[in-house]
């Protein structure tokens, strides 16, 4: 089961990157509105554009995965 929950978090923070990597060099756009936080807690007058900005910031995803339950499932 450890092993499990190990794998599983490898994999949902590969593919969290490779989405977030891909939104920001290819659309280079924030797909994700974290410009509208951004702009909340910085202010919203400044003239900035946070699409730009998302682009060249680093994102860090951070995974925790558990299992709740086991069992066969319904087959």
């Amino acid at each position: 089961m450890k092993k499990f929950e190990v794998d599983m978090t490898i994999y949902v923070k590969k593919m969290s990157n490779n989405f977030i990597n891909k939104s920001k060099c290819q659309y280079k756009t924030d797909i994700l509105d974290l410009g509208r936080i951004a702009a909340a807690k910085y202010g919203r007058c400044k003239g900035t554009d946070w699409d730009k900005v998302i682009c060249n910031s680093d994102i860090k995803v951070n995974v925790k995965f558990t299992v709740d339950k086991q069992g066969r499932g319904s087959f």
